[in-house]
C-alpha cells in the first residue's frame, strides 16, 4: 500500500491556500496509537500468561516438596537440592537456544518451547525415583530457556527500541503473580479429597494449563508484522516503517530457505557482525553481573520464607498461603517503578534504590530473631529485588541496537545472570536454619555490591552520551551547541559529505515509499541513520 501524499498536492500552486498551511504527515499519532494497541492486544496478554504458567511450572516444586514429595520418593535432602539445581544448570547452558526466534517461525518456536516443558512438568506428578524428577526438571530447564529470555527479541520484530523495554517488563512481572498464586493454589489443593498424591495432584493442575497456552501459541501468536491478523494493510506499512530496519534484519514474513546452504540461510537470517559485538559491549557483562547479583538474593527467598512463617506459628501447609501478600505487594512496586521509569527515561538510579532497600531486608534478616521483624524484612527483600529484574532487563533491552546484537546480548545476560539462583539456594543450608545468618550476610553484601555497580553503569552510560554530544557538537564547527537541531543537521550533512553509505541511506528512504513533511525529516534522517549504524551512529543514545 502506497504511503505517499498524493502527488497533484506537490505539483498544485498556491501553498498559502487553506488546505496547504499543514502539511499532510504520511501516518499520525493516533495511527501508532493504534497499531500499538492492536499489537499489544495480540501479543502481551499472551507472553504474560505465559511466562506466569512458566514460573509455576519452574517452582512447584517447592510446594509439592512441602506437600510430601521428599518423604514419599524418600529424597535426601542433597537430592532434592539437585532438584533445584539442575533446572538452573540446563537454562544456563542453553540460554543460546533464544536465538531460534530468527531461525524458526516465533510462533512455532514458542509453541513447542511451551509445549516441551508443559508435557515434562506434568510428567513430574508420574516420578516414582529421583531420576525421574531430574529428567523432568532437566527438560523444563531446556525448553524454558529456548523460549524466555528470547521474547525481548521477539518483540523487537515489532516495536521499535524505545518502545521494547516496558512491555518486556509486563513480561516479567507475571512471576510476581505466579509466586503470589502457586501458594494459595498448593494451600487449596492440598486440602481436596482427590485420591493422589497431593503432590502430584499439584504438578497436574499447575502443568494443565501450559498444555493450553502451547495450542493457543500456535494458533494466534503473529510471526511478523505481517501475519499480525488484527493490522489494517495500512497499519502494517506503517508498523513496520516504525522500525526503520535494512533488509537483514526485516521479517516480512519467514522465508523458506530453499535452494541455498544452511550457512547462507544462517546468514539470511543472522547479522554476524552485529551478533558479535554483543561479545564486547561492556554493558552487556555489567548488566549481567548485576542479574548475578540480584537472583542470588532473590531465589533464595522461598528457602528461608516458610522457617520464618513456621516460626510465627504457621503450619506448613497455612505458611503457603502467607507467603503470597509479598509477592502482591512486589507486583504493585514493580509496574510503578517500570511505568515511572520509562516516563523519565532512565534505569539505574531505581536500581539503587531497589537495591538498597532488599540489602537493608537482608540485614534485618541476619541480625534480628523475632519472626514476625523476619518477615516484615522479607518484605522489604521482595519489593527491593523483584521490581529490580524488570528494570534490569529494560536497561538492556533499550541499549541494543540490532536484532542481532540484541539475541546474543540476551543470551549472555541469561547465561551469566542465572548463575546466580545456584549460589543463592547453596547459600543456605538445612544446617544453617532457622537464621541462616551467613546466607543473609553474603546477600545482603552482594546487593550493596550492586548498589555501586548499578552507580557505575550509570554513570558510565551517561559518560558515553556525553561524549558522543560533545563529538556532534565538534563536527558541526559549534560552540557548546551539541544538542541543537542545527547543529545536528550540519553534524549529519558533514557526515554524509564523508560517508559512502549516504546513498544508501537515501535508497532505504525512498523504499519505505514515505513522502516525509519538512518539519519531520530531521527526525527521520536520524532513524535511518540510526537503522544503518546501529550504535556507531551519532544519535544513538542510551538510557542509563
Amino acid at each position: 500500500m502506497d504511503l505517499r501524499r498524493d502527488e497533484e498536492k506537490d505539483q498544485r500552486g498556491g501553498r498559502d491556500g487553506p488546505e496547504e498551511e499543514v502539511p499532510e504527515q504520511f501516518w499520525t499519532e493516533q495511527e501508532v496509537s493504534v497499531i500499538k494497541r492492536k499489537l499489544d492486544m495480540q501479543i502481551v496478554p499472551f507472553i504474560c500468561i505465559t511466562y506466569l504458567v512458566a514460573f509455576l511450572d519452574r517452582s512447584n516444586v517447592g510446594n509439592s516438596n512441602a506437600a510430601g514429595l521428599s518423604r514419599d520418593l524418600k529424597l535426601s535432602d542433597s537430592q532434592y537440592q539437585w532438584l533445584l539445581t539442575i533446572f538452573y544448570i540446563s537454562y544456563i547452558v542453553f540460554q543460546f537456544g533464544l536465538l531460534g526466534f530468527k531461525l524458526v517461525p516465533p510462533s512455532k518456536w514458542m509453541g513447542s518451547c511451551v509445549l516441551v516443558w508443559g508435557i515434562a512438568s506434568i510428567l513430574q506428578a508420574s516420578a516414582f525415583n529421583w531420576s525421574g524428577l531430574m529428567a523432568a526438571r532437566f527438560f523444563i530447564g531446556v525448553s524454558e530457556a529456548a523460549y524466555g529470555t528470547g521474547i525481548a527479541l521477539y518483540l523487537s520484530f515489532f516495536y521499535p527500541r524505545s518502545d521494547i523495554g516496558i512491555r518486556f517488563g509486563w513480561y516479567v512481572v507475571g512471576s510476581a503473580i505466579a509466586s503470589a498464586i502457586a501458594g494459595s493454589v498448593a494451600y487449596a489443593l492440598q486440602g481436596s479429597s482427590a485420591h493422589i498424591d497431593k503432590w502430584r495432584l499439584i504438578f497436574i493442575v499447575e502443568g494443565a494449563p501450559t498444555i493450553i497456552m502451547a495450542v493457543l501459541i500456535f494458533l494466534f501468536m503473529p510471526d511478523s508484522i505481517a501475519t499480525a491478523g488484527l493490522l489494517t494493510p495500512r497499519e502494517k506499512e506503517i508498523a513496520e516503517a516504525r522500525l526503520y530496519r535494512l533488509s537483514i534484519d526485516k521479517r516480512s514474513g519467514h522465508a523458506d530457505g530453499r535452494g541455498g546452504t544452511v550457512r547462507s540461510f544462517l546468514q539470511s537470517r543472522l547479522n554476524f557482525s552485529n551478533a558479535m559485538a554483543a561479545l564486547t559491549d561492556p554493558i552487556n557483562y555489567l548488566t549481567s553481573a548485576l542479574l548475578f547479583i540480584i537472583n542470588v538474593g532473590y531465589a533464595a527467598i522461598p528457602v528461608y520464607l516458610p522457617a520464618i512463617l513456621q516460626g510465627m506459628g504457621y503450619t506448613a501447609l497455612r505458611a503457603q498461603a502467607f507467603s503470597a501478600p509479598p509477592y502482591v505487594g512486589a507486583f504493585v512496586v514493580a509496574l510503578a517503578v517500570m511505568l515511572a521509569s520509562d516516563r523519565l527515561r532512565v534505569r539505574g538510579p531505581f536500581l539503587v534504590v531497589l537495591c538498597l532497600i532488599g540489602a537493608a531486608g537482608y540485614m534485618v534478616l541476619g541480625t534480628v530473631e523475632d519472626n514476625h521483624a523476619r518477615y516484615g524484612a522479607v518484605w522489604l527483600v521482595v519489593i527491593g529485588l523483584f521490581p529490580s529484574i524488570p528494570v534490569l532487563y529494560m536497561l538492556l533491552a533499550n541499549n541494543q541496537a540490532g536484532e542481532s546484537k540484541r539475541g546474543v546480548g540476551l543470551a549472555l545476560f541469561g547465561t551469566i545472570g542465572q548463575c546466580g539462583p545456584i549460589l543463592g539456594t547453596r547459600l543456605f543450608p538445612v544446617s544453617e536454619a532457622p537464621y541462616y545468618r551467613k546466607g543473609m550476610f553474603v546477600s545482603g553484601g552482594l546487593l550493596f555490591a550492586g548498589c555501586v555497580l548499578a552507580s557505575l553503569t550509570s554513570a558510565f552510560l551517561f559518560w558515553k552520551n556525553r561524549k558522543r554530544e560533545t563529538k556532534m557538537a565538534a563536527l558541526a564547527g559549534g560552540s557548546g551547541g551539541g544538542g541543537s537541531s542545527s547543529s545536528a543537521d550540519e553534524a549529519m550533512e558533514k557526515i554524509e559529505e564523508r560517508d559512502e553509505h549516504a546513498g544508501e541511506r537515501l535508497k532505504f528512504k525512498t523504499h519505505l515509499d514515505l513522502r516525509v513533511p519538512r518539519e519531520a525529516q530531521e527526525h527521520h534522517r536520524r532513524q535511518v541513520d540510526l537503522s544503518r549504524r546501529g550504535e556507531d551512529s551519532i544519535y544513538f543514545r542510551y538510557t542509563w
